[in-house]
């Protein structure tokens, strides 16, 4: 498209200006006829909307411009087109259609879904035009005088009278608001070209001849005011078969997430305004916090996410959310709205009438719903859709031909739409399912529901039903089962709450299978931890069309379901101040915390794995780490060492090149929390100073390091680094520091020490409920597994000093024990001496095993006492050579040691703040946010 030329122009005046300057002896009516405009055009059409807000909204304060770009091989007659990326698809302001050069003389067909935006964007012409002083620039000096006729008002009279003309339709139309302006002026418009007449809603004109015989009359009238600018607007329904010479025709473009942002918050604010009465500080904000929360819930709800896009339906959203209930969880009565708005209650609002009602209509593709469901299609033939719509359309139009009444959907509704030839699809599978859910409901065939709890496809639905239904069998039978599927019992709780009624009984119980994850049970916790993790994976917010967020942080339930399944191969990932493989009982529900950055890179890799398809996780990236957080309702959250808020809980995200900590809210929020973490430090402090005479009497020197600890300590955020990363340190410092810090972060060793003394332990009590015990229940091979990995971890850590004596001795008394059991054939015998002899096998392999677990632990111990005893030496040596610098040159020199100090520093805040977490005396802070992003879109 060309662009405007840049030779300038004079300065724009408005229109009311330059007539008074020409002293137009016709102003008056002129400025009537667009006072009229104003008042006719200037409220937000909610027509035909169930839902209503109780105030008449201003168009201006709520229009947000509309994409339009030039239609391509068909126009989408989808409602909900999926977005393209800007760089893929064309998007220009219809101001730029307007005002380029190269488009001068070209009329325009603008064409659009329903709902997308048509009528609203030809109002906001209309009223811009009226009001010359609020022209957009690129607009400025273009002068039209503004004509806006409804072509379903005048399609009759075309009809009768072809010779009907555009200045006789103003005149009705002026006469329609009890106006008698006198004409003159606009005569003079167009016949000098100053007019832009936009006729509306081609597609509304619903017979098939009248609408070709209202495209003749249109193109006559295009020919007649040919100095003039048109523009046209239809659905592609109606402009498909009739359409018109020598015009552009352009496309509207679905909502980009910035439109929708922006039309939320004008929506809201507009309504807060009217509610107030007035505009100040506290109106606006109250606006903001309405219109983020809803934002908020869009991005967790992507169904809604992905309605967003079309203007209607981001208008019912809105209302939904601020006039009768918070979305998502009522967002059944929500899409009950769309379909009988789309379905015709919007035109009947308008005084276009069809041969069926909305709920005629509805009643005929609950069927095709339902049908579609039960083949798991996304699309079916029209001979298909035809042979199961028979029956129901006989029911409500026994006259009506079947592929008439789909075409007819197809056409006015958007509700079904023709994506490839021959097949029809509903604009979006919610409405599929949605259908389905009241189809279940009016047939009674909750018992074909039931048959399919444990399969994915229907779940969206049975949601759907237990939100217009008591709930209270298809929850049973999701949780009274021998073993219930972690699917099944999913769906037990999304549909708890949601539903519309459920019994007492039922409701209890599903209400304890969300807090299973306290059971003393370990199946039964992990079961529950099961369900809460694919909760959370269903409940990502959308960040792009490749991207979901997490909303709240990894729990210890989620998390230990990773560390249970590593631990059988040799991998131990706990948060380093357990003292235990699994979390504190009562602990489920909290954020895990005390996790290294290596280990949150693992649970994402673990989580990838686990989910397969084409996603993967991650953890966020800094733009990402702010994605909002899901509202928590009825959740109790204790502060304090004992309980692990997520406010007093960071995350690990990355950051260029390297992973990052982010700070808990708590650190910003909470000055006396950030004192009792810097009174931790300074206690550990003074006790180590008291270890060790060495350290002397310096107060001054002492007072700086308290400063150093304190202020490096503060910039981590109290974080404990990566016990995995590699020092950097002179070399003669290297070996005895870095030996020492492998040492404190070493968990393989003991881990896999204790593992194996917990195994044993549990075979003995096994070996000791003889003769009722099976060889099959002592799982001696696994065991034995266990203590060959013992011994490979053992070799791998050349500073255990433990002989590989002690673990051959192990192995070799799990032997004779397996071979016990294998000579008995598969059952113990009750001989006393067999028990004995298993027994005291298992108890020596259990000895060597306590003592191997109890040196590596008490190593891992003495090596974090002796690093910070090394490390606040080198801290002294360093402010002392530090202090013995010429104040002049030395910079080099002196940049080395301030980094060395540094790294001594933070070495020293290692030590201390595990050994203040070990002991129950500093809580942990790191956690596990993740993203969910496209496999493809990550690869590139």
């Amino acid at each position: 498209m060309a662009q405007k030329n840049n030779k300038k122009r004079p300065k724009s005046r408005s229109w009311r200006e330059l007539f008074r300057r020409r002293s137009d002896p016709h102003r008056a009516y002129r400025e009537k006829y667009l006072e009229t405009l104003q008042y006719q055009h200037r409220t937000f059409d909610v027509k035909g909307l169930t839902t209503q807000g109780i105030f008449t909204l201003e168009l201006a304060r709520v229009f947000v411009d509309l994409g339009l770009g030039q239609m391509g091989l068909r126009p989408s007659t989808d409602p909900i087109p999926r977005f393209a990326p800007l760089q893929q698809r064309e998007r220009r302001s219809i101001w730029e259609y307007l005002t380029a050069e190269s488009l001068q003389n070209r009329n325009l067909a603008v064409l659009g879904a329903p709902g997308s935006g048509k009528t609203t964007l030809l109002k906001h012409l209309t009223l811009t035009l009226a009001s010359p002083e609020v022209l957009p620039e690129q607009a400025q000096g273009m002068p039209q005088t503004p004509i806006l006729l409804l072509l379903r008002d005048y399609a009759a009279i075309i009809e009768s009278e072809p010779n009907f003309s555009l200045l006789t339709a103003v005149k009705q139309e002026l006469a329609r608001r009890e106006e008698a302006i006198p004409l003159d002026w606009l005569v003079q418009d167009l016949q000098n070209g100053r007019c832009l007449i936009m006729l509306d809603g081609l597609d509304e004109v619903a017979k098939p001849q009248l609408r070709r015989q209202v495209v003749a009359w249109v193109e006559r009238q295009m020919q007649l005011y040919r100095n003039n600018r048109f523009i046209i607007t239809s659905r592609p329904f109606g402009y498909r078969n009739n359409p018109l010479n020598g015009v552009l025709v352009l496309e509207v473009r679905p909502f980009t997430p910035d439109q929708v942002r922006q039309f939320i918050r004008n929506w809201y604010l507009a309504n807060e305004i009217k509610s107030a009465g007035h505009d100040d500080k506290g109106v606006r904000l109250d606006a903001r916090q309405g219109a983020e929360d809803l934002l908020v819930r869009l991005r967790q709800t992507p169904v809604l996410l992905d309605m967003s896009v079309n203007p209607l339906l981001l208008t019912m959203i809105a209302t939904v959310h601020r006039y009768r209930s918070s979305l998502p969880g009522r967002r059944v009565e929500l899409y009950e709205e769309i379909c009988e708005v789309f379905l015709g209650k919007r035109h009947e609002a308008r005084g276009i009438l069809y041969d069926l009602t909305p709920a005629q209509k509805k009643r005929v593709l609950q069927p095709l719903a339902y049908a579609m469901m039960h083949k798991k299609q996304r699309e079916i033939s029209i001979e298909e859709a035809m042979a199961i719509i028979d029956e129901p359309l006989s029911r409500v139009s026994p006259h009506t031909p079947r592929n008439e009444f789909l075409r007819m959907i197809e056409n006015t509704s958007g509700l079904l739409v023709e994506r490839e030839v021959g097949m029809l699809g509903f604009a979006h599978l919610t409405f599929q399912e949605y259908l389905t859910a009241v189809h279940v409901l009016d047939q009674r065939l909750e018992h074909e529901l039931v048959r399919h709890i444990d399969d994915s496809w229907w779940h969206e639905a049975i949601r759907l039903y237990a939100a217009q239904a008591d709930a209270t069998q298809v929850i049973r039978a999701c949780v009274m089962r021998k073993r219930p599927s972690i699917q099944a019992l999913t769906l037990a709780v999304e549909c708890l709450e949601e539903a519309r009624e459920v019994g007492a009984e039922i409701r209890h119980m599903a209400e304890r299978l969300q807090q299973s994850v306290a059971h003393e049970n370990p199946e039964v916790r992990k079961m529950g931890a099961e369900v809460m993790l694919q909760l959370r994976l269903r409940r990502m917010v959308r960040l792009g069309e490749n991207r979901l967020a997490d909303t709240s942080l990894v729990t210890q339930a989620e998390y230990q379901l990773f560390l249970d399944e590593l631990r059988q191969s040799g991998q131990f990932h706990q948060p380093d101040h357990w003292r235990e493989f699994a979390y504190p009982q009562d602990q489920g529900r909290e954020p895990i915390a005390g996790i290294r950055p290596s280990d949150a890179l693992r649970f994402c890799d673990w989580l990838t794995g686990r989910e397969k398809g084409e996603w993967q996780f991650r953890l966020p990236t800094t733009e990402e780490r702010q994605a909002p957080d899901r509202e928590q309702k009825n959740t109790k959250r204790e502060e304090g060492r004992n309980g692990s808020p997520e406010t007093h809980v960071g995350f690990w995200f990355h950051a260029q090149n390297k992973v990052d900590f982010n700070p808990p809210p708590a650190l910003q929020e909470d000055a006396a929390w950030v004192s009792e973490l810097l009174t931790i430090l300074d206690n550990r402090l003074a006790n180590d100073r008291m270890l060790d005479s060495e350290f002397g009497e310096d107060d001054e020197v002492f007072r700086r390091i308290r400063r150093l600890v304190q202020g490096r300590a503060r910039n981590r955020s109290f974080a404990l680094m990566d016990l995995d990363r590699p020092l950097r340190l002179p070399a003669e410092k290297a070996g005895e520091i870095g030996r020492l810090f492998a040492q404190m972060g070493n968990r393989a060793a003991p881990s896999q020490a204790i593992a194996l003394q917990q195994a044993l332990i549990q075979a003995g009590r096994q070996v000791q409920k003889l003769p009722a015990a099976r060889t099959d229940n002592l799982d001696l091979d696994n065991i034995i597994v266990q203590g060959q990995l013992l011994g490979q971890v053992i070799a791998e850590t050349p500073y255990a000093n433990i002989p590989a004596t002690a673990v051959e001795n192990i192995l070799r008394d799990l032997v004779r024990a397996r071979d016990l059991t294998r000579h008995q054939g598969g059952a113990y015998r009750t001989d006393l001496v067999i028990q004995r002899e298993l027994l005291r096998n298992l108890g020596r392999a259990l000895s060597q095993a306590q003592k191997i677990a109890e040196r590596l632990v008490k190593m891992n111990n003495d090596a974090r006492i002796r690093l910070r005893a090394f490390t606040l030496k080198q801290i002294i040596n360093l402010i002392h050579q530090l202090n013995n610098l010429p104040t002049s040159g030395g910079t080099q020199i002196r940049q080395r040691s301030l980094h060395t100090l540094t790294t001594y520093v933070d070495l020293y805040i290692d030590a201390a703040i595990l050994e203040a977490r070990i002991q129950n005396q500093a809580p942990p802070l790191e956690g596990i946010k993740l993203v969910k992003e496209w496999r493809a879109l990550g690869d590139a």
